[in-house]
């Protein structure tokens, strides 16, 4: 019993993890849109032209005393398609959007049931009512509560109308008979396609946070922890064209580990790697702050790429950048000048012209940061 009852609550329960679900449900929001606006325009000429023809001698006789109610219920179908077209068209809040198409199936599928048993009142079995609930639970993806409301109501209203215009107790014994049989079927099939759409969206998700994943993974230096030299080539280029097409200056920082090697040899490699990502981290956080990238350009250098910024704002970096290191305090007994481990900083800052090209900024923050290098080491030999 207790299996049976998960397996009925399971029905209603999104087959979708909860970090998906708004996702998928804005999902099925857009599909809903988007089928609707097509089906409106689809049931609007089929419903037309359907009027049109009662207008014809030869196919008016056909509706017999009934014409005038079947020409009413095509214009009013008409009038309320029409009016869900065009409030889809033009509503501009998303939410009142879906409540119009769910109002306007639920609509739909009552006039179909009135069709449905106004032709059984001529005598003829039409099954509109269940050829357009067959095709609703297929084009709108729904949730199981909702679709089960909707084709509920629909069905208690068809049999109240068999019983009370029809009057065949034979007849209306025949509808809920056959006609449970087919709603229920047809309530399956919408769950089958709300659950499989569920599953489609689940798989398409992970592959796409995969996909992130990987490309994340081989856009990163793995031991410093930021951006690599492969990601570097693409994001320089798309900076420069951006500052090239804004005229706004782009700065480029080449920042080196001063004397690292000899740091390396003294306190071994593993160190080493330890210093480097924290170095890394340091750089990250303080740059980030101007909505730069940090890259690890090779060996013991960084770049850092940032975008539209003044001279004196970039100077303003270097100098944060110059004292996050120092409080560090990393010892570097290895070093002939300083104490501590210390870093080389150079700049460059443009705004990009049809002349320059993209690794002319990198090439020129390299000579200054040899020039940077120079004279720190020719300060601190004063200083020793």
């Amino acid at each position: 019993m207790a299996r049976f009852i998960e397996t009925i609550k399971s029905i209603f329960v999104s087959s979708v993890p909860s970090e998906y679900a708004h996702g998928f449900s804005r999902s099925n929001s857009y599909l809903n849109i988007s089928r609707a606006k097509t089906m409106s325009l689809l049931i609007l000429v089929i419903e037309l032209c359907v009027l049109l023809l009662t207008f014809i001698p030869s196919i008016a006789t056909l509706f017999g005393s009934y014409l005038l109610t079947y020409r009413w219920m095509y214009v009013f179908i008409i009038v309320a398609v029409l009016l869900t077209y065009l409030a889809i068209r033009f509503l501009k809040s998303h939410v009142g959007k879906l409540h119009v198409i769910e109002l306007a199936a639920f609509v739909f599928l009552q006039w179909c049931v009135l069709l449905t048993v106004l032709d059984a009142l001529r005598g003829i079995q039409s099954g509109v009512y269940y050829f357009i609930a067959m095709a609703l639970s297929i084009v709108v993806v729904l949730r199981p509560s909702k679709s089960l409301r909707m084709y509920g109501i629909s069905f208690i209203l068809y049999i109240i109308l068999s019983f009370v215009i029809l009057k065949d107790s034979t007849l209306v014994f025949s509808n809920v008979i056959n006609g449970s049989s087919f709603i229920i079927t047809t309530w399956i099939i919408s769950i089958i396609v709300y659950r499989l759409r569920g599953r489609d969206y689940t798989k398409q998700q992970i592959i796409e946070e995969q996909n992130q994943q990987l490309s994340t993974m081989a856009n990163m230096d793995h031991l410093s922890g930021i951006n690599n030299r492969r990601t570097l080539d693409d994001q320089l280029l798309k900076l420069y064209q951006q500052g090239l097409e804004n005229q706004t200056p782009l700065s480029v920082m080449m920042i080196d580990i001063d004397e690292y090697k000899s740091f390396n040899d003294t306190y071994g490699h593993i160190k080493g790697d330890h210093v480097l990502k924290a170095i890394a981290s340091r750089i990250e956080m303080i740059t980030n702050v101007y909505s730069s990238q940090a890259f690890r350009y090779g060996g013991d250098e960084f770049c850092v790429l940032i975008p539209e910024i003044s001279v004196d704002q970039l100077k303003n970096v270097v100098k944060e950048l110059f004292h996050s290191i120092e409080i560090m305090q990393i010892e570097n007994e290895a070093s002939k000048y300083n104490r501590y481990l210390t870093i080389s900083v150079g700049f460059f800052n443009k705004v990009p012209s049809a002349e320059d090209k993209p690794w002319d900024f990198i090439d020129q923050a390299d000579k200054d940061l040899y020039i940077s290098k120079k004279k720190r080491v020719k300060n601190e030999t004063k200083r020793a």
